[in-house]
């Protein structure tokens, strides 16, 4: 098993230096260190050969410049570094991939949002040609607030989640903010169908936001998950809602930003918890096991380290955790929550992408 995993560690001079290391949990081997910026973007994608880091510099003879490093993961040699106009932005470390794999063709589509002042912001979808090294033409301008994306079963080249936050005309509004999910058809479709998901909370510290987005590819089923439990099942083929489900918290507990994963088949839903303090920090301190096919709650496990991102494996059959207090890669057996694998790391781990 290949794991790529974000950490950040205290350099000698007591500033944090972040590094992307490529680890084998199970023979605990580091099979590569690539030294990154702090904050970055990161996407694996291992049928195209390639990893991509995007991050932004600040020089103090210039304003900020926004940079795409492409590395190739079969020799980890460095194969370009493109500018970039502007680029999606995260607090310290990433939430949701900012990179998918298009469908088609050798294209890797690229999220990027461009600030314009205080609560204004405009998002765009543009395509890394892979063969050219180079930005595409074309630039899309998606219509609405994203919060999130992922791949996409049936036609549609990417599923968004729109939350209407105010961002796209610079104040709150006065209606009812809906949740919805859209549907994008590629650069030459456009925006295909949207879902409403119904109103979210209009205090962003209430429960009930919709945070993560997920796909199952085999089965094909799409899935929201709010921050309160309620998730929505929707068909990404026939653009339609499909049904809302309720998965049973520990009293006091709340799901923290896109700590959610569904293994391919489909059927069984992984969600992390935690307490309100330790949700605005980001850790997970349970998991949830729900059954999406009977719609009701299957496990709950009880961690004795909290986690700081969790992933699911390609095949289903592992649940890999970061562990921030222990510095450990965490390997859990998606069936029944027992360790495989605990390998220490040289730092905190932030954030994990398989890259088998």
């Amino acid at each position: 098993m290949k794991v790529a995993v974000l950490i950040y560690r205290l350099g000698e001079h007591g500033d944090v230096e972040a590094s992307l290391q490529f680890v084998d949990p199970f023979s605990q081997h580091v099979l590569k260190i690539i030294r990154v910026p702090i904050s970055p973007n990161l996407g694996v994608f291992p049928q195209q050969d390639c990893l991509l880091v995007s991050y932004t510099q600040y020089p103090e003879e210039s304003s900020s410049l926004d940079w795409l490093d492409v590395y190739s993961l079969s020799d980890w040699s460095l194969r370009a570094r493109l500018p970039m106009d502007c680029r999606a932005h995260f607090n310290v470390c990433p939430s949701w991939c900012t990179f998918l794999p298009c469908k088609d063709n050798g294209l890797i589509y690229v999220y990027k949002t461009h600030s314009l002042g205080d609560h204004l912001a405009e998002d765009f979808i543009s395509g890394l040609d892979l063969a050219a090294m180079k930005f595409t033409s074309w630039n899309f301008k998606i219509p609405e607030c994203m919060a999130g994306w992922s791949a996409c079963s049936g036609p549609a080249h990417a599923q968004m989640l729109f939350v209407a936050d105010g961002l796209e005309v610079g104040e709150l509004p006065n209606h009812d903010f809906e949740q919805k999910i859209g549907f994008w058809l590629g650069p030459d479709g456009g925006m295909g169908s949207t879902v409403s998901l119904g109103p979210r909370p209009r205090a962003h510290s209430d429960l009930g936001h919709a945070r993560a987005i997920l796909v199952a590819p085999r089965r094909p089923l799409s899935v929201v998950v709010c921050s309160d439990g309620v998730i929505h099942l929707i068909d990404p083929v026939e653009f339609c809602y499909l049904e809302k489900q309720k998965v049973k918290f520990a009293q006091g507990h709340a799901m923290p930003i896109f700590a959610a994963q569904i293994e391919p088949r489909g059927r069984f839903l992984y969600i992390g918890t935690a307490t309100n303090g330790a949700r605005h920090q980001g850790l997970i301190q349970r998991v949830v096991v729900h059954d999406l096919e009977r719609g009701r709650w299957e496990d709950e496990w009880v961690l004795t380290n909290p986690l700081s991102h969790m992933a699911l494996s390609k095949d289903g059959k592992h649940l890999l955790g970061a562990g921030f207090e222990s510095k450990k890669l965490w390997v859990l057996d998606a069936q029944t929550g027992n360790a495989k694998a605990a390998m220490q790391l040289d730092g905190s781990p932030m954030y994990i992408i398989p890259a088998d």
